[in-house]
């Protein structure tokens, strides 16, 4: 009953972690512009030769403030175009993001507590084995949706919204043109990336546990 009751502790503690570093990875991707404005020049050069690097930079922040504040309820995307349903997806995503926030502020404050009790007993080797497993998930997950990231990309849509209000159209919705889907892939990326390092770093911090 104990054993059990540890591995449940320990995958818990593990999931919590993935939470957390999810939820900050988010975060972070959506406030580093210059990732943004770098995957731009790289791969969508042509764009600088109808809008100024200042445009389309402060149309991108102008999106990430409303999508972050809860007290914003207008986005400022001149000289694009947005209809009233690219609006209404536009809501739909800072529901998201608010939620995104909260829940990573939620989780990284239990995260501190938790882990430093873990700490002060030299117990992180608990977690070893369920991150690795939540590891393996996500290598696959990653595999899966890097080779076809467009089918991957509509699945998501069509799981977290209830309408078709993410397909744009060029015409009304010029705004789509500064936000390829090659952009998302990387941030996507950058995401897993960053969780896989987060949760290598606490194995490894484990393992120290266990040579004490």
């Amino acid at each position: 009953m104990l054993f059990k009751s540890l591995k449940l502790y320990s995958f818990g503690f593990a999931l919590l972690i993935l939470v957390a570093a999810t939820t900050l990875a988010i975060f972070l991707v959506l406030n580093i512009s210059f990732l943004y404005i770098f995957h731009l020049k790289i791969f969508h050069l042509e764009l600088f030769k109808h809008y100024t690097s200042s445009t389309i930079h402060s149309t991108y922040k102008s999106i990430i403030y409303y999508l972050q504040s809860p007290f914003v309820n207008h986005m400022d995307v001149h000289p694009f175009s947005l209809s009233y349903q690219g609006n209404i997806h536009f809501r739909d995503v800072k529901r998201l993001i608010l939620f995104n926030n909260s829940l990573m502020g939620l989780t990284i404050l239990l995260f501190y507590r938790l882990y430093f009790k873990l700490y002060k007993r030299n117990q992180r080797w608990m977690i070893i084995e369920s991150l690795r497993r939540i590891n393996l998930i996500i290598y696959l997950f990653l595999v899966f949706c890097l080779a076809d990231f467009k089918s991957a990309f509509i699945i998501f849509h069509k799981l977290f919204f209830s309408n078709n209000y993410w397909i744009f159209n060029l015409k009304n919705d010029s705004l789509i043109k500064i936000l390829p889907i090659d952009f998302f892939a990387q941030s996507f990326l950058i995401i897993v990336l960053f969780i896989l390092i987060v949760n290598h770093v606490f194995i490894r911090l484990g393992k120290i546990d266990l040579k004490k």
